[in-house]
């Protein structure tokens, strides 16, 4: 397998916003989606999951409305606002600033399950343009350019 053949998925800047009544429903239909991943500004009291309560309390209020923001694959966007809108919820496009860097997913489909924990880790190549070479003047430096 080449790199070439490990394909990111595109990305979308997202909020998920719901009322203060059916918050709880809302990011719960959220969690079981598995497609949202939101900013986190505190860490959870338990390492790596993070309870609805907790989600609430990390959440920005607009309007009296509890809002979440992150980052979900742009496929999974409509779906995710057309399961969330009979509960009193929505997913909002928020527009990436300039300079932002983009998480990255990866499709599972051709991708051996071997690679899978390394290119979910690390991610892809950066693009040529962003690799900067190092200076051969450098007594550390090891590349040949």
């Amino acid at each position: 397998m080449t790199w070439r053949e490990v394909t990111p998925i595109p990305m979308s800047r997202v909020a998920v916003v719901a009322t203060m009544s059916t918050a709880g429903d809302v990011l719960a239909a959220v969690a079981a989606a598995g497609v949202f991943e939101p900013d986190e500004d505190r860490a959870p009291s338990q390492p790596g999951v993070a309870t609805v309560d907790e989600r609430l309390a990390s959440a920005i209020s607009m309007s009296g409305c509890p809002t979440l923001t992150g980052w979900m694959p742009r496929a999974e966007v409509e779906p995710l606002r057309t399961m969330l809108s009979p509960l009193g919820g929505g997913v909002a496009a928020i527009p990436v600033r300039r300079g932002a860097i983009v998480p990255t997913a990866h499709a599972p489909a051709g991708i051996d399950s071997s690679l899978r924990p390394l290119v979910t880790t690390y991610g892809t190549i950066p693009p040529a343009t962003s690799i900067r070479r190092c200076s051969l003047r450098s007594p550390t430096c090891s590349c040949s350019g």
